[in-house]
């Protein structure tokens, strides 16, 4: 893929892509591996976008958002596979790797941290995995959010697909918006601003 544009997000004109990661069906609504999904649904409200379009193994929706042109994406395919409708939409938008945006979740942080990072691995998060493989770079912008490890010796993959407690929950709620503000600071004023911001410390 092109790889043109820095972390300022290019030109006012270029197309952005933003995806929040997650597993499609019903039973998978309030797992905490859909923190993506659920923080990417709140986004789409507050500007308007629906994410009615159904192709490349994704919903999506464009428009803008905070005065930048974005595309909406909620890969389809499932967690450990999200990188080929993601690799079919950028390409169809000629959207380079340094202006897309994944947020997922995140088990080596805290339930109620958030954390902005730019480029690197993928720390075991297959969803992240499958992204970098597909696009054949790692440049894109990672907004992780917390959903810590669960109780000492619980299974990784029965923690991340079982559903958030009510207490977990009461965080998420204030989690979710605080995550868009932080895309939203992105998108206004840049990388560096978000992360002096939202990096520091637990946020609530």
């Amino acid at each position: 893929m092109r790889e043109c544009s820095t972390y300022g997000f290019g030109a006012q004109d270029q197309v952005l892509l933003i995806a929040g990661l997650g597993n499609p069906g019903e039973q998978y609504i309030n797992t905490r591996h859909n923190a993506g999904f659920m923080i990417l649904e709140h986004l789409s409200g507050i500007f308007s976008i629906s994410m009615n379009r159904h192709r490349y193994e994704s919903l999506y929706g464009h428009g803008f958002a905070a005065d930048r042109k974005v595309v909406f994406v909620k890969p389809m395919s499932f967690m450990n596979n999200s990188g080929q409708p993601i690799l079919c939409i950028a390409r169809r938008y000629k959207i380079p790797c340094p202006d897309i945006i994944i947020i997922h979740d995140d088990i080596d942080l805290p339930i109620g941290t958030i954390k902005i990072k730019v480029k690197g691995g993928h720390g075991g998060h297959n969803g992240l995995k499958s992204i970098a493989e597909a696009l054949q770079c790692d440049r894109f912008v990672r907004v992780r959010i917390g959903i810590g490890r669960g109780a000492p010796g619980r299974n990784v993959t029965d923690h991340v697909l079982g559903n958030f407690d009510s207490e977990e929950m009461t965080v998420m709620d204030q989690i979710i918006p605080t995550a868009c503000n932080a895309i939203q600071m992105i998108l206004n004023k840049g990388i560096n601003e978000a992360m002096n911001k939202f990096n520091q410390k637990c946020c609530i």
